[in-house]
């Protein structure tokens, strides 16, 4: 969860509004809020299958942007583990029951990380700064992704350059994307998009898979749930 949750957030950035080819009219429906953000509020449901084996994951995410401060509570069960980021530091603690312990950060884990997410370029899967570089026309992945293809690049904060592969519908509606990360062929299909009256996702479903050739590996099913937006942050969930 941990490692392909970033991945998903990168892959998201890549899909947004383009620029100066026949095929940007392909990126005029894409959501793109109409508002900046103070702070955003998550449910994140995650499904993941390795070797064969599931597990499911539920995380509520809170990003206080404008003082770069980060809350993760990742529930397994019965029991959660809650990172906090603040001041550029971060600590963790796990609950068991009602019981709540502190416990040492992951060795070798790079906090430093946690700032890309206060990145207004990334919120919600909305980059910034996008070159399309290439109409492909229709294209097919795996039986799973089929429609009109626009390839682009973008800046990924801490990544660098990332080239994907949008494909749409004939409406225009983004169906998903095919990337290259940590050395894979990672293929996402969206499965379901709300947004609001500020043209923000506030919810979104997504089935990430690893490509190889036309076979197709489900790796995970990732919900998205925003439950609010630029709202007063509760000031508990950083008491430590």
């Amino acid at each position: 969860m941990k490692k392909l949750f970033p991945l998903i957030i990168i892959m998201l950035t890549m899909l947004v509004n383009a620029q100066n080819l026949p095929c940007e009219r392909l990126f005029a429906n894409y959501p793109a809020p109409k508002v900046s953000f103070t702070s955003l509020d998550q449910t994140i449901t995650s499904s993941m299958s390795v070797d064969g084996q599931s597990a499911e994951t539920v995380m509520r995410q809170v990003i206080d942007y404008t003082n770069r401060r980060l809350y993760q509570e990742n529930s397994f069960g019965s029991i959660s583990n809650i990172m906090r980021y603040q001041a550029g530091t971060a600590t963790m603690s796990m609950k068991v029951g009602d019981r709540l312990m502190d416990v040492p950060m992951p060795e070798g884990q790079d906090t430093s990380s946690f700032e890309s997410l206060f990145d207004q370029g990334i919120v919600q899967g909305l980059p910034t700064s996008p070159t399309v570089v290439s109409c492909d026309g229709q294209q097919s992945y795996a039986g799973l992704l089929s429609g009109e293809q626009a390839t682009i690049t973008t800046e990924a904060p801490g990544v660098g350059t990332i080239i994907s592969r949008v494909i749409f519908d004939a409406s225009g509606k983004p169906l998903g994307a095919v990337s290259t990360a940590m050395g894979m062929d990672m293929l996402m299909v969206f499965e379901e998009m709300t947004l609001d009256d500020q043209n923000v996702p506030v919810h979104i479903k997504l089935s990430m898979y690893q490509l190889t050739g036309e076979e197709a590996n489900l790796l995970s099913i990732t919900t998205t749930d925003t439950t609010s937006y630029n709202q007063p942050v509760d000031e508990s969930l950083f008491a430590e």
